[in-house]
Order: structure tokens, then C-alpha cells, then sequence
């Protein structure tokens, strides 16, 4: 099921990318692109066989490894070769999470769906060569659900649009680079499903010209009346705006909630991949993040386990540091994302080789049915292997202390992967502690289960959860505003993140944590440090501005209770199993934003 972003975008202008070297007259559609294919090695690519056809992947990528990846197919000139493609637009250069393929013709041209060219009079079937490379590469590589793309340039372009036409239920979003459409695929063409499509041309084009050629059996529509025989078949209205978006580029966009259909037009370019002054191999990568259901940010991979899939964030891989794995748990809104790792891991990559990972249904993962710390704690051995992780220091902030404990007690070769433990504000696992997020609130969620999802789907829970997360916001810039660490905060991803609590998903996510926690401390209520692994507690007095708050003498005696027995046993953990129990003044929470220094001195003791 393919998914579309509502937003419409701007174009990418970037770095500079190679320029084609096309020739070839108006009639023989040819762009002379070869280039000698003995050079692929020395150039990193490699060329794989399907059948009788074959295609080019960066070496980089060639050998399939362990993370999800999109799927962009980029298809050549005629004349030319997938190598020749690979070398002209450095698609592969611009972003890892996509997996480039660059498929060869099976002559010199591709069949374009016109009925007027050779690849057609000699019945090649271009359009299942394509279903069966997909089938092969879903076969080999992790490849993301709804997360499928293609590009072409000129007669390349004219065969990307007939996938347009005919295979719009498998691509999320399709380019078409110095090509408009053809008469015959123009009158024919049938979306079975909106596409995110943008055309980009050079009005100086002679090859394939901007303005079409009204006769003969290469008839060709005008870019801009192909962008319109789409735009009808995606929005089923023909209204567009136009506007220049630098001297010499014009955009014009059809407005529409669910698809974007675009066409850039570059005044003084003409049959060239780079379409100067816009950067072309980079709006295209950025035209297909805007389209993404997916869309992650730089540093952030996917890695899919039994159909869901895991957002895990390494923003520089230093393996010859010591390794340190963050859990993210919830705040007192019962928020538990990555969000509040967004200051102390761009922190501690100073000293540590730093990975976060994100629960089920938290920050960029996927959602799920039934998500709860046991989930997590189930899948968390896999993802270790997957991540080819080793002697971990396993950081875990809040409730998620549970997770690493539920893991260890059901693998015995994740315990071993497991060098130490750190704890910041944990949940103490005793009954009077544990107590309240087994009962009263979690009660009545768990007996009203369905009466409350339904209560949530409706859209009665927006404007608090908008509030929450505002609320959210304007504190962590508060602690910001006199933080000696403000540096560090990287606040573009902060802001994605939160981003992501907004939706329904999101909110149906944390009702269903809320209940499943309680079976979740089930299964470590009887747990007891062994010795085997050293853990540390930072704790922070964060309960004490509740106890002050509090106007009843029996509840403010509760609190009391409550923070002194979780206090008591987070120093008999750390005592038992050889860690330091750490005390922090300080009555906030969030102590990844506003004691890094703390954690990196307790991380760099453990990992002693």
C-alpha cells in the first residue's frame, strides 16, 4: 500500500553533478551516453545478470546487508548503457538509504509503450523485465513496503512514464528527466493508483523537445500537456499554480492533500541531464524524500523484523570506540522516543560509537498491534545480530530499564553481548513502587480497552495531545535556554520527532503501552542483579516537585514512600552488581538534556 505526503515541496539546488553528452537527431530519439563497461570495476560498480538482461549496482551496495532500503531503478538513453547512467547521474553518491539500480536495455532503446519503436516491433517486454528485476532485488534485499522509485533520462524518461501508466500501484513516485510523453501512451495512459510524478525539462531541448512534435510516429506531447494528462488522471482537476523558483526555473503544481504532480522547466537548458542552474541527480533525491512515507533524516536506517520496521540512528560510526546502545522511556506525558536523545548522543559521539534504537510504534519505527516493552525486549537480541553489535553498553532511560532485563532473561547470547548497564531515572521493580502503573489510571484503560481506542480514532484526543507535545516543546527549550550543552542539541531531528506523536497511530500507541505495561513488569517483578553485569543508576529527584505539590498529606505521604523505596533499591542494584549509584540535586527529569556530562563520566567508568 503506497503512502503519500501531503506536503509539497520545493526543489533540491545542490552540488554539482556530471554532465551528459548527448547527440542524435529529432527522429532517432538516440543519446550516444555508452561509455567502455570494462571501466566498471575501477569506477565501483558491479553488473549482475536476470535472465537475458542485466544491471549495475554500486559496489557498495552489491552485497546485500542488513538494513531496509528504498528501491530506485534508473533507466538509460537510448543508446546508452545503465553503467553510462550510473556514471552521468552519481544517483548512488546522494543517499544510503536507497538501493540504485541502473538496468540495461535489451537493444538500444526501451519499449516505451508508443508502439512505434524498435524494442516494440521486436516485442521486448520492458514492463515485465521490470516486475521480475523488483521480485529479484525484494528477494536479495530488505526493500521498505510502498517504497519504490523510478527515474529516466530522455528515451529512458519516454519508458519511466509508460510505468507511470501501467505499473502506478507499485511506484511511490516517478521522475521523467529531458522527456515529455508520447501522443500514444498520452491517449492511453490509465493510473490505477495517484503517483507522486514530476517531469523536468530544458526548453532548449532539439532531441526531445520541450514543445512536443505534432506529427509522424514519434509524436510527442509538450511537457507541459503531459504534465497535465497526469495531473488529471492523479487529482481529477486541472488547476495548477506556476512560479519561478530562480531565475530561469519555473515549477508549476497541481494542488492536491494526497499526490504532488509537478513539472520544473529550465529556460536555457537543453538535452542534458543536468538542467543548470538546477542540480538534477539532487532534486530528484529530494523530490522522492518529500513523497517518502518513510522519509528519514541523515544518520537514521530501518531495519525490518518480522514485517515491522525499526528506526535505529547512528549518526557516525566509530567502531573503534566503545559502543553504547540507547532505550528511550517516557517522560510524566508517557512520551518514550528518541526525541530525548536528540542533545546527548550528538554528545557523547565525542567519546563513544553511539546507536539509538526506537521501539515499535516510538519516533520513525513502524507501528504495531500490541506494543509493550516485552515486544521490544523480544526483537532487541535480532537487532543486536543484524547491527553486528558487540560489548555493549546498554544505556536505557526511565521505564525502559525493563527491556534490557526481559531480554536477557529469554537470551543468553544477548546477555553476553551486554557489557554493562545505565540507568537514568529507572522504574524501581518493587511491588509499592510498581504499584501505580499496575492499577488505578492503567486499570480502568485496561477494562475499557476498545471504548477507549475508539475514544482516540474519533479525533477526541487531538488537542490535548497537541498541547502536550507544544508543552513538551517549550520546556525542553526552557532547559535549553542556560544549558552549557545547547551545542549540541540537534534540533531538526528534535522537531521531526516530535512531529511524529501527533497522528492517531501515535496516540492509539501510547494508550496501548500504558496497558501493556503492566504485564510488561510481570515479567521482571522478581528480578535480582546477579553480579555477572555491572550496573550504574543515575537518579535524579525529580519526584520531589510532585511531593511539594501535593495538598493532601496522605498522597504527599505516598510520594514520599514511593520516591524513598525506589531510591533504597536503585542503590541496592548498583551496589549488588558492582555499578555506582549516581544522586543528582536536580528535580528534573529529563536529565539526558541537562546532565550529559554526568552520563558520559558514568559511561566512561563502565567502559573502563
Amino acid at each position: 500500500m503506497k503512502n503519500n505526503n501531503k506536503t509539497i515541496t520545493a526543489i533540491s539546488l545542490c552540488a554539482f553533478v556530471f554532465l551528459s553528452a548527448c547527440n542524435g537527431g529529432n527522429e532517432q530519439r538516440r543519446e550516444n551516453e555508452k561509455v567502455n563497461d570494462t571501466d566498471q570495476i575501477t569506477a565501483g560498480m558491479q553488473q549482475f545478470a536476470l535472465n537475458d538482461r542485466s544491471y549495475y549496482i554500486a559496489a557498495s551496495q552489491a552485497e546485500p546487508d542488513n538494513k531496509a532500503y528504498k528501491l530506485l531503478l534508473a533507466f538509460h538513453g537510448s543508446g546508452g548503457t545503465g553503467y553510462g547512467m550510473a556514471r552521468m547521474t552519481q544517483l548512488h553518491e546522494q543517499n544510503d538509504d536507497y538501493l540504485v539500480v541502473y538496468p540495461n536495455s535489451k537493444y538500444e532503446e526501451w519499449n516505451e509503450g508508443c508502439g512505434c519503436n524498435k524494442a516494440h516491433r521486436l516485442g521486448v517486454d520492458d514492463l515485465g523485465f521490470v516486475d521480475d528485476l523488483i521480485l529479484k532485488l525484494k528477494s536479495q534485499y530488505d526493500i521498505i513496503d510502498g517504497e519504490i522509485y523510478a527515474t529516466g533520462f530522455s528515451q529512458g524518461g519516454l519508458f519511466v512514464q509508460n510505468l507511470l501508466c501501467n505499473r502506478s500501484d507499485v511506484f511511490q513516485g516517478i521522475v521523467t528527466v529531458a522527456a515529455p510523453m508520447s501522443f500514444q501512451l498520452g491517449s492511453a495512459c490509465n493510473l490505477t493508483t495517484p503517483t507522486n510524478y514530476r517531469i523536468m525539462h530544458g526548453m532548449k531541448d532539439d532531441v526531445l523537445p520541450y514543445y512536443g512534435i505534432n506529427s509522424g510516429n514519434f509524436a510527442l506531447l509538450s511537457s507541459p500537456q503531459a504534465i497535465d494528462v497526469v495531473a488529471k488522471l492523479n487529482t481529477q482537476q486541472p488547476q495548477y499554480t506556476e512560479e519561478a523558483i530562480r531565475e530561469g526555473v519555473t515549477l508549476r503544481y497541481y494542488p492536491s492533500d494526497a499526490v504532488k504532480t509537478e513539472l520544473i522547466s529550465v529556460a536555457q537548458a537543453s538535452h542534458t541531464w543536468n538542467l543548470t542552474p538546477v542540480k538534477t541527480t539532487q532534486s530528484i533525491l529530494a523530490f522522492f524524500e518529500s513523497s517518502s512515507g518513510q522519509p528519514l533524516p541523515a544518520g537514521s536506517d530501518l531495519y525490518e523484523l518480522s514485517g515491522h520496521y525499526y528506526h535505529v540512528r547512528q549518526t557516525m560510526k566509530q567502531p573503534d570506540k566503545p559502543t553504547v546502545v540507547m532505550l528511550s522511556g517516557a517522560n510524566r506525558h508517557f512520551y518514550g522516543d528518541s526525541a530525548w536523545f536528540a542533545l546527548l548522543q550528538p554528545y557523547l559521539e565525542t567519546k563513544f560509537n553511539v546507536v539509538v534504537i526506537d521501539r515499535l510504534g516510538q519516533g520513525l519505527s513502524s507501528k504495531a498491534a500490541t506494543p509493550s516493552m516485552a515486544q521490544f525486549a523480544a526483537d532487541l537480541p535480532t537487532l543486536f545480530k543484524k547491527l553486528g553489535l558487540n560489548d555493549v553498553h546498554l544505556l536505557s532511560f526511565a521505564n525502559n530499564n525493563s527491556v534490557p532485563l526481559i531480554a536477557m532473561q529469554r537470551s543468553s547470547e544477548f546477555k553476553q553481548q551486554v557489557a554493562s548497564l545505565l540507568w537514568l531515572n529507572p522504574d524501581s521493580l518493587m511491588p509499592y513502587t510498581n504499584a501505580p502503573h499496575q492499577a488505578l489510571s492503567v486499570d480502568l484503560y485496561r477494562n475499557h480497552a476498545q471504548e477507549l481506542a475508539d475514544h482516540v480514532v474519533a479525533g477526541n484526543w487531538q488537542e490535548k495531545v497537541d498541547g502536550k507535545t507544544a508543552a513538551e516543546k517549550a520546556h525542553v527549550e526552557a532547559l535549553m535556554a542556560n544549558n552549557d550543552y545547547a551545542q549540541y542539541m540537534d534540533w531538526d531531528y528534535f522537531n521531526l520527532i516530535m512531529q511524529t506523536r501527533h497522528s492517531i497511530a501515535a496516540q492509539l500507541t501510547r494508550v496501548h503501552e500504558v496497558m501493556n505495561y503492566h504485564d510488561d513488569l510481570e515479567l521482571v517483578k522478581d528480578w535480582q542483579p546477579d553480579g555477572s553485569i555491572p550496573i550504574s543508576i543515575i537518579d535524579s529527584d525529580f519526584e520531589s516537585e510532585d511531593i511539594a505539590q501535593a495538598d493532601d498529606e496522605a498522597v504527599k505521604a505516598k510520594l514520599l514512600k514511593w520516591q524513598n523505596e525506589g531510591r533504597k533499591w536503585s542503590q541496592e542494584v548498583a551496589a549488588a552488581s558492582g555499578g555506582q549509584y549516581i544522586s543528582l540535586s536536580s528535580t528534573e527529569h529529563l536529565i539526558p538534556f541537562t546532565h550529559p556530562e554526568v552520563i558520559e563520566q558514568a559511561l566512561l567508568e563502565l567502559s573502563q
